[in-house]
């Protein structure tokens, strides 16, 4: 690495002379120098993205040399793609707060060049960091925006990629009928594009849904094909949400031993791939299998690995679930004071998901006021886009005018009504989706206190009314009804103000 150095400055140090003595010689170096070098940053990027499942270390290593090189040579496009593959490596490391902040910055240079299909790509993978962080609304904003982009652009393989990632979210909502719109709209296109791996994908999707719907037969005989189709076309991540899917239905039907073998493979897999998001979520579905079983000492080694890699990555509803699993499995073992713990703990990784305040405490932090700076600065680059589209548009329309006055003026009152139609029907929708937001969230933060109190009211000594634990007990029973009455009386009051 020294010598590289040394070279390099020896290099500039040359060049800087030769400059002094005959500029033409240099100009033509330097352009055949950077045609080389070009072609040097695509290389490494394409060879990045071959490795960032298998080996994403090496990948990242190989994009962050790209970004060196291309700044080096003044390539702003390749300055864009590499930062996009650098978040796109990190949002597959789990580390989401860097995956952001990177496509944020590829963002503001794609802008910049007009390079429509990264900005679509760059939005559909700030909204896939967010979606895996479960901030669902902000996930929902950025996938629709890079819907809009991949329509404008026809390219429908894309559109039934945003299509499959907009169901995703209403899946974790629960809003099932939204989601199967979603899937089923993302299923028409890849079927006619004839694109087999992606069509695996989306009835995975759509055999989750199922899953959740307790139809367990159905979603088996799905997922089975699913997990031959990938193996088929050597999709390792899908293999392994194939068998974790499969190792759950199994567990539902009780069949533990086929349950356990399709776990121990998910978890295997995962590992290979070193996939945190993939790791910690097969290791909870083991620990419910062992649970299920009884075997509450496998189960919690599974679920405290899991815990510990859900809270590295920030993955507060693994945390929240794994924390539950925990709590439920000290209980069967009479540790109350771990139970108790493990409860609390799930507790508040509930109430940071889903708390109104959770906003206002984030920003507070600087890490994330940079990255809102860097979503303002976006917009803004966005409006500034816009308006320069804008001004062609009004100078074409001026020209057009000379020749065809009066069909412009009629294209333009049929534009101007339609535009109203759209702001009416938009802000119909919004209002109908902030209503449901609302009854979303009611129904998770109300979920949680409950949950608590029936946990707490469990842990209650009945057989002897005086043991010093009871009080304990009584205390955050007390504790978690008030918090239930101050979120029906908060639910009321938003549900109220929004229909006045």
């Amino acid at each position: 690495m020294g010598k590289f150095t040394v070279f390099i400055l020896l290099l500039l140090f040359y060049f800087s002379a030769t400059a002094q003595k005959g500029l033409s010689f240099a100009t033509v170096g330097n352009t055949k120098r950077i045609k080389t070098d070009t072609s040097q940053v695509i290389a490494m990027m394409e060879q990045a993205k071959t490795l960032w499942y298998d080996n994403p270390d090496t990948a990242l290593t190989l994009a962050r040399q790209s970004e060196v090189l291309a700044r080096q040579i003044n390539y702003s496009k390749g300055i864009a793609q590499s930062l996009h593959i650098i978040g796109k490596i990190y949002q597959i490391k789990g580390d989401y707060f860097h995956a952001i902040d990177y496509c944020l910055q590829s963002l503001q240079v794609a802008m910049k060049l007009g390079e429509k299909k990264l900005i679509a790509d760059n939005f559909n993978n700030i909204g896939a960091s967010h979606y895996l962080q479960n901030n669902y609304t902000k996930a929902l904003d950025y996938y629709f925006q890079a819907l809009r982009q991949r329509e404008q652009l026809h390219a429908w393989a894309d559109v039934a990629a945003s299509f499959d990632n907009i169901g995703l979210v209403y899946t974790e909502q629960a809003n099932y009928v939204q989601a199967l719109t979603y899937y089923h709209k993302s299923l028409e296109i890849e079927t006619r594009l004839q694109n087999k791996q992606d069509i695996a994908i989306t009835l995975t999707n759509i055999g989750i849904v199922y899953q959740k719907q307790g139809e367990y037969d159905k979603a088996l005989k799905n997922f089975l094909g699913v997990k031959k189709t990938f193996e088929e076309v050597k999709d390792k991540y899908g293999i392994r949400i194939a068998l974790q899917s499969i190792a759950s239905i199994y567990q539902k039907k009780k069949q533990y031993v086929l349950a356990l073998e399709y776990g121990a493979q998910a978890v295997a897999l995962a590992q290979e791939m070193r996939d945190e998001e993939g790791i910690a979520s097969s290791q909870l579905v083991m620990s419910e299998i062992y649970y299920d079983q009884n075997n509450c000492k496998a189960s919690e080694q599974f679920a405290l690995q899991s815990l510990a890699t859900a809270q590295k990555i920030g993955a507060k509803g693994l945390v929240e679930q794994t924390s539950n699993m925990l709590a439920d499995n000290y209980k069967n073992q009479k540790q109350y004071d771990k139970a108790l713990d493990y409860y609390q703990l799930a507790q508040a990784a509930h109430d940071s998901i889903f708390s109104i305040e959770k906003a206002k405490a984030i920003t507070n932090l600087q890490a994330n006021y940079e990255l809102e700076k860097k979503e303002l600065q976006i917009k803004a680059l966005s409006q500034e886009r816009i308006a320069q589209e804008q001004k062609l548009v009004n100078h074409t329309i001026q020209r057009n005018a000379l020749i065809a006055g009066f069909l412009l003026l009629f294209g333009l009152a049929f534009m101007i009504v339609r535009y109203a139609k759209q702001q009416q029907k938009m802000t119909e929708i919004r209002t109908q989706q902030t209503l449901a937001d609302i009854i979303h969230l009611s129904s998770h933060k109300i979920r949680g206190p409950i949950a608590s109190i029936l946990g707490l009211a469990m842990l209650y000594n009945k057989t002897d009314p005086t043991d010093s634990f009871n009080q304990q007990v009584i205390d955050n029973i007390e504790i978690s009804a008030k918090k239930l009455d101050v979120i029906v009386h908060e639910a009321v009051f938003r549900a109220h103000d929004e229909v006045k």
